[in-house]
């Protein structure tokens, strides 16, 4: 039995979901997926998209505790009377 071709639109979720690195789409699509960055345009196009936005979040500093973060927030916003 073969699996049907990804579509566009499917392989674009997937990127969308799971980012520009094949380690980590899901596996059992990860093939179709590559084959296609491996024959089309548009496909490889999406995927350097993806990248310089993956490459933009892992350059994105961590800010640590939620609790914290939100207890900043709040002691620096102005008093309400």
């Amino acid at each position: 039995m073969t699996t049907p071709p990804l579509s566009p639109d499917r392989f674009r979720a997937l990127v969308d979901a799971y980012g520009a690195r094949p380690a980590n789409w899901p596996s059992d699509e990860r093939p179709q997926m590559a084959d296609l960055v491996a024959t089309e345009a548009w496909a490889r196009a999406c995927l350097e998209e993806a990248d310089r936005l993956d490459a933009l979040m892992d350059s994105a500093p961590i800010l640590g505790d939620a609790g914290r973060v939100r207890d900043a927030v709040l002691a620096a916003a102005p008093k309400m009377l």
